[in-house]
């Protein structure tokens, strides 16, 4: 099979991040898999607007960035594209343990959110992790809870509509949409 025969039967990936490290991380997991970044977006602004001109096979979508986070974003990209695939991923991590929340779309549509944990247990001489132990916890249900007292805080109990914290939190969403990351 030719090169270019190889390239068009590849995976193309959008990977939504704001740190320039994941994405190094990215094009070292990804390398000589059947995987390619296609793009790179560094906000959901941007993943937004470039979804339709990449159109991904599948897209990882950090939750917490400046400006438009990965949920909202997420949200609206499966709004004008039902077919897309995103991988919703946020992690945190020190030294050789790390954490990581993912929000997977079932068969039925329905969202699951997981809780990855974990560290590395070898490395190769170039320091690259060869493998990893770790636990996946199903948090949907602690999730909808949060989900749900994060609403009663954002609406007015009596009327329904929302309440002044959820427009502080939408200000505050703006605000920092105009701020410049230094990294």
């Amino acid at each position: 099979m030719t090169q270019e025969g190889i390239q068009q039967m590849s995976k193309r990936i959008m990977v939504v991040d704001d740190s320039r490290l994941v994405r190094v991380q990215m094009e070292d997991v990804l390398a000589g898999t059947e995987y390619e970044i296609a793009a790179y977006c560094r906000s959901g602004e941007d993943a937004i607007a470039r979804y339709a001109e990449v159109q991904p096979d599948l897209v990882t979508m950090d939750i917490i960035m400046q400006g438009m986070d990965g949920l909202d974003a997420a949200e609206i990209i499966l709004k004008e594209h039902p077919e897309a695939r995103i991988v919703m991923i946020s992690s945190l991590a020190y030294g050789d343990t790390f954490e990581c929340t993912y929000r997977l779309m079932r068969a039925d549509g329905t969202y699951a959110w997981i809780l990855g944990r974990g560290y590395v247990t070898h490395r190769d001489e170039n320091g690259r992790a060869t493998r990893i132990v770790g636990l996946h916890t199903n948090i949907t249900a602690s999730q909808a809870d949060r989900d749900y007292f994060e609403k009663l805080a954002q609406n007015d109990a009596l009327t329904g509509l929302h309440s002044r914290t959820y427009f502080d939190m939408k200000l505050a969403n703006i605000e920092n949409r105009d701020r410049k990351s230094v990294v």
